[in-house]
């Protein structure tokens, strides 16, 4: 009877334990997700989009005459506000940059206030499982967690997505992140082996 209870005790205080390195490791995501939506760039230039979208939807003509001027600093192109992807280079810089800091983000995407790409890694390949999940979160303006999925390179990721809000407080947008899985099943996989044990 001791021996099953110090055994039972063992393994509840491992559940506890892992349960929180999960929870660490998720809350790690989301910091390096709203670290991104936070980029002085990324709400400038999603800004100016929406603005520009805005002013198409009004006077198509306007619009065209008078497109505003983004980019051209901090090693940046002027980012051409028709083109189909106008923050592509945005997206691979933000990717360099997740990687040069240590974020765990391995792909991403920049999405308009509509759900339009603006741009996005090369290697992104997320399609939410719940297609209402972007939308939901930038009417909450909380980053949230996606699914788990198996990208089109055979790797294993679950996806976030965290809200860019421009400078007066606006939703503008969101960023659409592919994270490592690994981290966790790696985690749970150890504490199964250690309960079967």
């Amino acid at each position: 009877q001791q021996l099953k209870e110090r055994t039972e005790s063992a393994l509840s205080n491992t559940q506890r334990l892992e349960a929180s390195r999960i929870s660490e490791i998720l809350a790690g995501y989301a910091h390096d997700a709203r670290s991104l939506a936070t980029d002085p760039h990324v709400r400038e230039f999603v800004s100016a989009i929406n603005g520009y979208i805005a002013e198409i939807e009004i006077d198509p003509t306007q619009a065209v005459q008078n497109p505003p001027s983004i980019g051209g600093q901090d090693g940046l192109a002027f980012v051409d506000i028709s083109a189909t992807w106008p923050l592509q280079q945005l997206a691979l810089d933000l990717q360099i940059k997740a990687a040069i800091t240590g974020s765990a983000v391995a792909e991403l995407r920049i999405v308009s206030r509509a759900g339009m790409t603006l741009g996005e890694t090369m290697g992104f390949s997320w399609r939410p499982a719940d297609s209402a999940l972007i939308e939901q979160s930038m009417k909450t303006v909380k980053t949230s967690f996606g699914d788990a999925f198996l990208t089109d390179f055979d790797q294993q990721h679950i996806g976030v997505v965290s809200p860019i809000v421009s400078d007066i407080g606006e939703v503008v947008g969101a960023l659409v992140l592919e994270t490592p899985l690994e981290p966790l099943t790696d985690i749970v996989s150890m504490h199964e082996s250690t309960g079967l044990t």
